[in-house]
């Protein structure tokens, strides 16, 4: 139907009699009468404290600061593994067991490391004892000082080799007491977390560094969301993101806005993070995300998308007045398909034509070129 058609039609329809038409500027004089035969339907802005920017896809990951792996210390054979995939572990709680004839190794080089390093520290002090007495020249006594060092040197190193191992303070105290050598490297949980993988079987050999099992702490995640480039133009970082999954919503807040502009989907990376202690969420899950944002005046108004209208260049929604009907012109911060959300203009009790806008488009557009004739 054309416009002038439409025009035509609503005039004759509403009857020139009794339209009354005087408009002043954008508003026009109609009664309730003619609106109901016109078909307009009324409906109340809402007011809003958050406009949604974007409804994207997105993708739970786990922040790589949050994931580990858990590795041999040694060459080995797994003989246990205490824990399996989606396990929920603690901090510092085993997860598996090797048996290594490289760590009885480094316990022996670590015994005899202390044992040389003891021997240096006691000739070191006897030489000294040779210099004051004039015996023995200062070359010595400085040979014998690097001699220590050297010592001491390698005895630190095979503590740490051991203390990579798994091995605590009080195992290596018990180590140089009893001087009795295991064979079993115990692996451990570095932090609280979610077994993410297993990297191997028992009975299998691994050599030294060769990864056993993957742990997650799935308490914070990313949200990895593909946004159109023309929407991610209006993200920011600090802007709320909310998904809805199991029934429940949780939100987070962007944290990165990508500068690059995938060549295939023309989208855009923007990255959340999410809270995720009561662990709602899963690592690779897929699901839909709302990109929040709080309009520059504070709040702003969610009219039904059927409301709005446009004439030329600008935006327009029919207001309900008392005697009359104004085409307000509105400024569209977003638009999620349902609804348009725009900025102030418009009273939190407005009534807002959301059905018949078409009629009343074309009545109002009669009723200035009128005015204007």
């Amino acid at each position: 139907m054309s416009a002038s058609f439409l025009r035509f039609w609503v005039a004759a329809f509403a009857a020139p009699a009794a339209l009354a038409a005087s408009a002043a500027g954008n508003e026009f004089a109609v009664s309730d009468e003619q609106l109901s035969r016109l078909g307009v339907t009324l409906g109340t802005a809402q007011p809003v404290e958050l406009v949604e920017l974007a409804a994207v896809p997105a993708e739970v990951v786990v922040p790589p600061t949050r994931q580990t792996l858990v590795s041999a210390p040694a060459g080995g054979v797994v003989v246990r593994l205490l824990v399996a995939e989606g396990d929920a572990v603690k901090a510092g709680q085993p997860v598996a067991e090797i048996e290594s004839v490289e760590y009885v190794e480094r316990q022996r080089d670590y015994l005899d490391a202390g044992a040389a390093a003891e021997l240096a520290r006691a000739q070191e002090v006897r030489d000294r004892g040779l210099l004051a007495e004039g015996i023995i020249a200062e070359r010595r006594v400085s040979e014998t000082v690097a001699a220590t060092r050297a010592a001491v040197a390698r005895l630190e190193q095979t503590r740490a080799q051991l203390a990579l191992a798994g091995l605590a303070p009080a195992d290596l105290s018990k180590l140089e007491s009893q001087r009795q050598l295991s064979t079993r490297i115990v692996l451990r949980a570095p932090f609280a977390g979610v077994v993410t993988a297993g990297h191997t079987k028992v009975g299998e050999r691994v050599a030294a560094l060769d990864p056993v099992l993957g742990v997650a702490d799935l308490s914070s995640l990313w949200l990895e969301l593909r946004v159109p480039q023309e929407s991610a133009a209006k993200v920011t970082p600090g802007m709320l993101v909310s998904v809805t999954s199991g029934g429940q919503t949780i939100t987070g807040s962007v944290t990165t806005v990508g500068g690059v502009v995938d060549a295939a989907t023309q989208t855009v990376l923007v990255r959340a993070t999410i809270d995720n202690a009561a662990r709602v969420l899963r690592a690779g899950q897929v699901l839909t995300a709302r990109i929040l944002a709080r309009p520059a005046g504070g709040v702003a108004y969610a009219v039904p998308a059927a409301a709005v209208t446009r004439n030329g260049g600008e935006v327009l929604v029919f207001v309900r007045r008392a005697n009359g009907v104004v085409a307000q012109r509105i400024e569209v911060l977003a638009d999620d398909g349902t609804h348009v959300y725009v900025a102030g203009g418009i009273a939190p009790d407005a009534a807002v034509a959301v059905a018949g806008v078409g009629a009343l488009k074309a009545l109002w557009l009669s009723s200035a070129e009128r005015e204007g004739g």
